[in-house]
């Protein structure tokens, strides 16, 4: 088996799924008053981030596990409608070039997979949609009054990521020399190593640099 593995934020999805989830808060009619708490929180973080107090992965990861707060008092199927929503919004922020890079893969019988720190109740309705494989993503837990279990929120962030793909196809027989990644982040370096076709999508500048060294392919 032959892989060919899609990131989600920046690389198949043009925005950052936090603040489109934001947006469709609003867009969707929620109450507002609850964006204030999730919106200072997020500046708080950042602020962090950006005077180097915390790296963009732990920041990326707390931003993850607070951003569902949001839910509060809203049961499983209101939360997966709230996605559902979302995941028809979402279509008009693809990447194009890496939908066309998708369907080529899987006119080549790749098996594709959709790899991402972002929510897979959110990322298994674009998996649908776009036929993917295999979806690994940040998995919500659900207590037995069907609401959110806060404690149990388990972000997979870019280091992680090639450790996830491996434990997920310890069992097949994968040809990881014909096997090929698609990410935009440095800090997805190490799933970019892992496969013999590392492409770098619109990557920033330490990706870029790294890319360009080892001669992979740079879609911009």
């Amino acid at each position: 088996m032959k892989l060919a593995i899609f990131d989600f934020d920046g690389t198949l999805f043009l925005e950052q799924t936090i603040p489109f989830f934001i947006n469709e808060w609003e867009n969707q009619g929620y109450p507002k008053g609850r964006l204030i708490m999730i919106k200072s929180k997020i500046i708080g973080l950042y602020l962090q981030h950006k005077l180097k107090l915390i790296s963009r992965d732990v920041f990326r990861t707390k931003v993850i596990r607070f951003f569902p707060t949001i839910f509060t008092g809203m049961n499983k199927q209101e939360i997966i409608d709230y996605f559902s929503q979302a995941a028809d919004n979402a279509d008009q922020h693809f990447n194009q070039d890496i939908i066309r890079e998708l369907r080529q893969a899987q006119a080549d019988n790749f098996h594709t997979v959709l790899l991402s720190g972002c929510y897979t109740l959110f990322l298994d309705i674009i998996g649908e949609k776009l036929n993917i494989d295999t979806v690994l993503g940040t998995e919500l837990y659900f207590n037995q009054q069907l609401k959110i279990d806060y404690l149990n929120i388990n972000h997979i962030n870019g280091s992680q990521k090639s450790s996830v793909i491996r434990d997920h196809f310890a069992s097949h027989d994968i040809n990881w020399e014909e096997s090929r990644a698609y990410a935009d982040s440095i800090n997805d370096l190490g799933l970019l190593n892992m496969v013999g076709r590392p492409i770098a999508v619109k990557p920033d500048q330490e990706l870029k640099r790294q890319a360009l060294a080892q001669n992979w392919l740079v879609l911009e």
